[in-house]
């Protein structure tokens, strides 16, 4: 059992998923999902915790991890009475040590270090109080450089704790509601609601006749 950010390309011959995210990424044969939950964390916690199922430290820590996580340290509006008695019953069930785990929380590779101070010093701000930067190839394959991000960028062209994003940010991505401009482009018949889903030139520069094909269609929105 773990974390799977998509499955395509992957096979499984049974699919459970237990997430705090409406059921539109992956389709599985049971799914119990609870968008009221603040992690899914939380969720795997309470079924542990009321069925006869095991749980020993190590696997309390992670859960605590994804709980604090998840919720941005207890911030997000569905961080709820149940969460906090969730986690009360990870400390007093398996006497974990809540105040070393924070250490994990705040631990990050050099590499990141030096991304965020790139980032401080390349923000730019406009009139509209919109903050940006601009990466070149040249940083970002120095980014590349330590093999944890890498196999992350490789694997979905996103970073796991990228310091870019803020706490609107996340609930953006987590929510994905940055998605629905994308009804304008169908409008305006720049889109199709089914399609590919557009690339950078980097990544079409590494297409194969295939799929340089299929880009050749005009690109949509779920991203078929």
């Amino acid at each position: 059992m773990g974390r799977v950010d998509g499955i395509d390309g992957l096979k499984y011959d049974k699919i459970i998923k237990i997430d705090h995210h409406p059921e539109m990424d992956i389709k599985a044969g049971v799914a119990w999902v609870d968008i009221e939950k603040s992690s899914a964390s939380q969720m795997v916690s309470e079924l542990i915790l009321n069925t006869k199922l095991k749980l020993n430290k190590s696997i309390a820590s992670n859960l605590y991890l994804g709980i604090v996580s998840d919720s941005e340290r207890f911030l997000f509006k569905n961080t709820t009475y149940e969460t906090f008695d969730t986690v009360m019953k990870l400390i007093k069930v398996s006497k974990i040590d809540f105040t070393s785990l924070y250490d994990i929380l705040y631990n990050r590779p050099f590499s990141e270090y030096k991304f965020i101070a790139y980032i401080t010093n390349n923000l730019t701000i406009d009139n509209n109080k919109l903050g940006y930067i601009k990466i070149s190839d040249e940083v970002l394959k120095e980014l590349l450089k330590d093999k944890k991000i890498k196999r992350q960028w490789d694997k979905n062209q996103k970073i796991d704790n990228d310091p870019r994003i803020t706490k609107v940010g996340r609930f953006i991505r987590k929510t994905s509601i940055d998605e629905f401009p994308q009804f304008i482009n169908v409008l305006k018949g720049d889109m199709s609601l089914v399609g590919w889903r557009p690339c950078t030139l980097g990544e079409w520069e590494k297409y194969g006749l295939e799929h340089r094909i299929r880009a050749a269609m005009r690109p949509g929105i779920t991203g078929m």
